[in-house]
């Protein structure tokens, strides 16, 4: 396996009996389920064994555990929870989205700071 995988709480463990590949794993308990799924997980890839556990209707993930990576991944960009825009006396900076509320407002990026529109605004090219 290429990464790590975050899912199955312990009340999905019966579903584990519909993933491709983890016959067997479904009576184990404890360390004995971890080392039975670490030994299963080795023989795929991340996407492979994220697909499978899904598609069973276990949630999971990859974890990326790299900041960086994390903030640059094209999914995290599309969907606006990290933005890199302009600062007024550092340039070009990547910060988190902006939060969900509770509420039916739709959730919008804000603005960019004062002088970056105003620069904008002078030369917008």
């Amino acid at each position: 396996m290429d990464g790590s995988i975050v899912g199955a709480r312990p009340n999905e463990v019966p579903r584990l009996a519909a993933v491709e590949g983890l016959s067997g794993v479904t009576s184990l308990r404890g360390q004995a389920l971890e080392q039975a799924l670490a030994q299963h997980f080795v023989s795929d890839t991340v996407e492979a064994w994220v697909a499978r556990l899904v598609h069973a209707g276990i949630g999971a993930h990859r974890y990326v555990g790299d900041l960086g990576r994390l903030m640059a991944d094209p999914w995290v960009t599309a969907h606006e929870l990290s933005l890199t825009r302009e600062h007024d006396e550092m340039g070009l900076v990547t910060t988190c989205g902006p939060a969900p509320r509770l509420s039916h407002t739709p959730i919008r990026v804000g603005q960019t700071s004062v002088k970056a529109r105003l620069r904008c605004l002078r030369d917008p090219w």
